[in-house]
């Protein structure tokens, strides 16, 4: 290997650079190379290559759509053409020639090594592996890029007790974000890749996670491991004031984020971790972690980026990341770092090899779901006299690792392996570290339990968590609890243990477990208490019941756990003992994942985006066991049809009789085989049931049935099937079904009681779940989402028995709040279409106060679409009904909302008179919640006619009846609305303030609709303080939420505001794709006052780039909407811009014109600095203008009544 050292020899007038030959230090003349701070991007004159390339890497995927797409390949040729620069700079002169042509021997770049030597953190943080050789390509993929410091000590000296026939890996993985990466997502395929290839390596997980930890761990653990590797996120100083919740978005110094031992975020710097370093010889660190490696010009000392400062403490070769660094980007980088690791010795080799694994499979997971991104250049190697790794490769082959667990402990019955479950893995890990001395899995028959303790024993054993060992015990057949102390005492003891007394076999065994680790699984424990009032008894008496229960209060506090998995809570443990992990089904990715594996051995491969698969898979749950069960059939049905026999008939499917399946229906029939006789006819009602349960519900529908059941019938069987495993208590007597119940009790059990008494209980089911949809209507989503995750199937089901028994007042409620939630989820098609219905059932019988609300919302529902012709009608029909049944309620609803009609068109006299004939009857009915919404839009018609003083008062009046009627919804609009009003008046602070308080309660209730437009205002005034940075950051957060939820109306005005972000800083190309974007929604939708903002800006764009002919047409169309819609600031501002354009063409008379008529609308909208820039603006024009003409110019400006010309003199 030939190194070639690129040495920093600064002389105060800009870089320079050396190339050195290391093997005889000769080196070149000082060159002089461009610094990527301040070079170029095309496009974007105000920033340059730094600041783009850490957009790029960082925000860019956060919207990798177009015109981010073209922005992003500005921003690659830039650091493409940076590459290629400075290598024809630093090689381009003969000496430096000839080095690069020996030290590549034969044109082999692998052969070389290049150093990066520097003090300057300005020169460290630059982007040195994008260095190009105009015929050979990129460097840092075919060559290694190392750094290394000058000024700095030699590394201490390596103990000869380390290990030379296994590289030890200490793995630190740190998770203390509720919203974390997945826990295994880094650490799995280290392990597997380990195991999988026999390399001669070990890896320990270090628990907890903490930085106390890491410290005892490393003192305890003298000269053992070689690596340090830190799995989790990292950033760059003290977190940038508000922006606390962007967990990588650092200043000033390095950190790491380690865990406490509460699992929650402790940071860490890079000086406490020198501090702590500088003590153990650690050969090598690996860092991904976000920023590891970042420096900026800002650093004036180049330890402060946590690589820097571990070469610092003597770390000989630290591995970091210079940016973020994408979870599915590490998963490429991490193996193949490693396997190459093991195989060359070399540190910056291996670094070479995950980049070019990075480069093949460039594709990263953001919001288009996988999008390519060029991130090889973000892991960076610092190195000071490496470590030769070889002695991994010149070491036997490791044989294949006899695991440390028993027979039972291993996956036999699953032949998918263990899939998903990191977040339950990560709970067990914490849960390890809890006082209680068991931990109690517990959820549904076959949810995986099993699979999940036996997945759980399998990492602690490759990650040396597992101690002294694991016992598995199968209580099925378990009779005694003597049994089991014996049986687990002569395994850890041994000898005559079971010839002891009790008493001295208790203090023994608890004296064992206490003071040495070791894992004890109790499996299927249900079975030692049994089913409570059915024919299943327990398999241990009471006696035996208490002494197991002793035998964990005498292992409170101790090294030992015991895992426990149950269908039952269990709660008889009681929380000193036992710690409850309720499971599940598996969610999200893991979800599609395990269906993918299964899928597999069929050759079918399910689409994600089919709905038909989706509502298939919802239906599943994410039930493992169920999974395996219906999803083969995907063969032989089509997905609708299993999802239909889930629902109605299990037994449709003709399920083959494999053991999976004779598996699944054992657990089912205990419906039918063990439930007593006399609780059996409650099966009917829980037939009825989809998904959830609610035991409340069941009481109030036994109420109605003729011999009903009572509460405590109804709690003996709620008790039984979780115990049995059909249902998961999830609170407040909520209780989910397994995914197959519903459509085996429809098929079985249901279907053979008789018509009437079935009938009895659809109509109590109507009725209860009617009354709950009654309730539910009429609130707002955050007050609906929760109960419709929970009972919307049960709604939709309860619609089709309500029609079946032709009960009219149940359909109407199951109609009305279907169709109010798929409103208020903006699921405009559906809920047309409910609302639809509903107008026509009440229509039928003849409920016209019912068949008014239903078009009315149909109004609502249109007008959202700016649909106003369709809403006005709906409307209409609705006040028609109002108006003849004198409901004046109903009536100002509907004088409301035609007044934002009338708003929502420019038509401001149009919707006062509206909104004051609402208002008159709100006051007079002492409807304060409805007075408050019309104060409110009477707030933000003066807003949009800019008298904001008026504005002002409306709100505060509407503010202080929602604060009082604790109406947070409401209050969170008008706190959005008086930070516009702030904003307006350019007063940042106080307008950050509103906006912070109303987006709090967004967020809280989960509001998203709104969130986006306050996202979008804080943008907006970033923008105005020119933080174009911040501005499109929260500008795109908005746009995300407006895509996602289909909001066109959102989109077009932030498309058109990102566009002015990306003109401020004189990308035009861009700016002018964001504007066409935007146009294309407001000209569809006919947003016209937005679609005349883009007309205008992008006349400004061609009269930028001295196309004046466009510019004009462009200001001509923006003017025509303005004038139109009587708008006068905009007419101001566009006839201002037509003004100074005809200047510019030396049109001198025609642009007095124009500034005059700019200067005159700004006076009739009362905006005197509007004036005053048109009277500036007039005054330019006339210094330039011929001096034969001036004076008529100057009587112009005076005819026209805008008084003396300032400078007619």
């Amino acid at each position: 290997m030939s190194t070639l050292r690129i040495q920093d020899d600064a002389d105060g007038r800009g870089p320079r650079f050396v190339v050195q030959r290391v093997r005889d230090g000769k080196s070149t003349q000082p060159v002089r190379v461009a610094s990527p701070v301040g070079f170029p991007v095309e496009g974007r004159p105000g920033n340059d290559l730094v600041g783009e390339l850490r957009w790029y890497l960082e925000e860019f995927l956060g919207y990798p759509f177009s015109p981010e797409t073209e922005h992003a390949e500005r921003v690659l040729a830039a650091l493409a053409a940076w590459g290629r620069q400075t290598f024809t700079a630093l090689f381009e002169h003969l000496q430096a020639a000839e080095f690069l042509n020996e030290a590549k021997d034969g044109g082999r770049f692998d052969r070389l090594c290049l150093q990066i030597a520097s003090d300057d953190a300005r020169v460290l943080a630059w982007p040195w592996e994008a260095l190009e050789d105009p015929l050979s390509g990129r460097l840092a993929q075919t060559c290694q890029v190392e750094r290394r410091l000058n000024e700095v000590a030699d590394p201490p000296q390596l103990d000869p007790d380390l290990p030379r026939d296994c590289v030890n890996i200490l793995l630190v993985t740190a998770r203390p974000y509720a919203d974390d990466v997945r826990f295994r997502s880094i650490s799995r395929p280290l392990v597997e890749l380990i195991e999988e290839h026999h390399l001669p390596a070990h890896v320990e997980l270090l628990r907890p996670p903490s930085f106390d930890a890491l410290r005892r761990h490393l003192q305890e653990h003298p000269n053992t491991y070689h690596v340090v590797h830190f799995d989790g996120h990292g950033g760059y100083g003290a977190k940038l004031p508000g922006l606390a919740a962007d967990r990588h978005r650092y200043q000033a110094e390095g950190v790491l984020v380690f865990e406490d031992e509460q699992g929650q975020p402790e940071e860490v710097t890079a000086k406490q971790l020198t501090d702590l370093l500088r003590e153990h010889a650690i050969p090598a660190v690996v860092l991904n972690a976000c920023q590891s490696a970042m420096l900026d010009e800002h650093a004036a000392d180049p330890f402060a980026c946590v690589a820097a400062a571990l070469v610092k403490s003597g770390v000989r070769s630290v591995v970091a990341m210079a940016y973020s660094l994408y979870v599915s980007a590490a998963r490429q980088f991490v193996p193949a770092f490693y396997e190459r690791l093991f195989t060359s010795g070399d540190v910056a080799e291996a670094v070479r090899a995950g980049r070019q694994q990075m480069l093949a499979h460039p594709d990263r997971v953001c919001a288009r779901g996988a999008y390519p991104l060029e991130d090889w250049l973000v892991p960076v190697t610092y190195q000071q006299d490496p470590l030769d790794f070889s002695f991994a490769r010149e070491a036997p082959r490791a044989t294949a690792r006899e695991p440390k667990l028993p027979p039972e402990a291993h996956e036999t019955e699953n032949p998918y392996g263990f899939i998903g479950r990191d977040g339950a893995l990560l709970c067990l890990e914490r849960a390890l570290r809890r006082k209680p001395a068991s931990i109690l899995i517990q959820g549904l028959g076959g949810v995986g339990k099993t699979t999940l303790a036996r997945g759980f024993l399998a990492w602690l054993d490759r990650t040396g968590g597992l101690g002294h060992g694991c016992l598995w015990l199968n209580f099925t057949d378990v009779r005694s609890a003597e049994f089991v102390i014996n049986w687990m005492g002569e395994a850890l003891i041994g000898g005559q243990f079971s010839a002891a007394d009790m008493e001295r076999r208790l203090a023994a065994l608890v004296r064992v477990l206490r003071e040495n680790r070791a894992i004890v699984v109790w499996d299927n424990f249900e079975v030692a208490r049994g089913i409570v009032g059915t024919s299943i008894s327990g398999n241990l008496t009471e006696e035996d019941q208490q002494l197991l229960a002793r035998l964990l209060t005498m292992l409170r506090g101790g090294q030992s756990k015991v895992i426990i998995t149950s269908r039952s809570r269990e709660e008889w443990l009681g929380h000193e003992r036992c710690w409850e992990l309720p499971i599940g089904g598996l969610d999200g990715d893991e979800r599609w994942e395990y269906c993918e594996v299964v899928l597999r051995d069929l050759g079918l491969s399910p689409r994600r985006d089919d709905p038909a698969m989706i509502e298939l898979m919802e239906l599943l749950g994410g039930h493992p066991l169920a999974m395996r069960v219906i999803l083969p059939r995907l063969k032989d049905h089509c997905a609708t049809a299993l999802a239909q026999a889930l629902k109605s008939n299990l037994a449709a499917l003709d399920l083959p009789e494999d053991d999976v399946t004779r598996k699944l229906a054992a657990t089912l029939r205990f419906v039918e085989n063990s439930l007593p006789a006399e609780l059996r006819p409650l099966l009917i009602p829980l037939s009825l049931h989809e998904g959830f349960v609610d035991a409340d519900y069941l009481e109030r529908m036994a109420k109605q049935v003729d011999g009903g059941p009572t509460r405590a019938m109804i709690d003996r069987v709620t008790q039984a099937l979780c115990a049995a495993g059909l249902l998961r208590g999830r609170g407040q007597a909520i209780f989910e079904l397994h995914p197959a119940l519903t459509g085996y009790l429809r098929a079985s059990v249901a279907g053979a009681l008789d018509m009437p008494s079935r009938d009895a209980w659809s109509r109590a089911f109507v009725d209860v779940t009617g009354r709950l949809a009654d309730a539910l209507a009429p609130r707002p989503l955050h007050e609906q989402r929760v109960p419709l995750f929970i009972h919307g199937a049960n709604f939709h089901h309860a619609l089709t028995e309500a029609e079946r028994l032709l009960v009219d007042d149940g359909k109407c409620a199951l109609l009305q709040a279907l169709a109010s939630y798929a409103q208020n989820t903006r699921d405009f098609a559906a809920a047309a279409r409910l609302f639809g219905r509903l107008a026509l059932a009440d229509r039928v019988v003849g409920d016209q106060e019912g068949e008014a609300a239903a078009y009315h919302q149909l109004g609502t529902i249109f007008q959202e679409q700016r649909d106003f012709a369709t809403a006005q009608q709906w409307y209409r029909e609705s006040l028609a009904i109002s108006e003849k049944q004198c409901n004046e309620h109903r009536a100002a609803s509907t004088y409301h909302q035609l007044g934002t009609i009338a708003q929502e068109q420019r038509d401001f006299a149009a919707a006062g008179q509206w909104y004051r004939k609402s208002l008159a009857i709100k006051e007079r009915l002492r409807d304060e919640h409805g007075a408050a919404n019309t104060y409110h839009h009477l707030g933000t018609m003066a807003q949009e006619q800019r008298d904001f003083a008026t504005a002002e008062q409306w709100y505060r009046k509407s503010l202080a009846i929602r604060e009082r009627l604790c109406d947070e919804h409401g209050a969170a609009s008008t706190y959005h609305q008086l930070g516009t009003i702030a904003q307006e008046q350019r007063n940042f602070a106080a307008a950050g303030q509103w906006y912070r308080k109303s987006l709090a309660i967004k967020e809280r209730l989960h509001d998203e609709h709104a969130a986006a437009s306050t996202y979008h205002q804080l943008g907006k005034s970033a923008a105005e303080q020119r933080d174009f940075a911040t501005a499109g950051r929260w500008y795109h957060k908005s746009l995300a939420i407006s895509e996602k939820l289909g909001i066109e109306e959102g989109a077009a005005f932030t498309c058109h505001q990102l566009g002015r972000i990306a003109q401020e800083q004189r990308d035009f190309a861009a700016a002018e794709q964001w504007y066409r974007k935007s146009l294309a929604i407001s000209e569809k939708l006919v947003i016209e006052h937005c679609t005349a903002s883009s007309y205008h800006q992008l006349g400004m764009i061609a009269e930028e780039q001295r196309d004046f002919a466009a510019a004009e047409n462009w200001y001509r169309e923006s003017l025509a909407i303005t004038e139109k819609q009587s708008k006068e600031r905009g007419t101001a501002i566009t006839c201002g811009q037509l003004g100074i354009l005809a200047g510019l063409q030396q049109q001198y008379e025609e642009s007095a014109r124009w500034l005059i008529k700019s200067a005159l609308a700004f006076a009739r909208c009362s905006d005197q600095h509007g004036v005053r820039q048109g009277g500036g603006n007039f005054l330019v024009m006339v210094k330039t203008a011929p001096v034969d003409i001036r004076a008529k110019l100057v009587a112009m400006w005076r005819d026209a009544g805008l008084g003396e010309f300032p400078e007619a003199s």
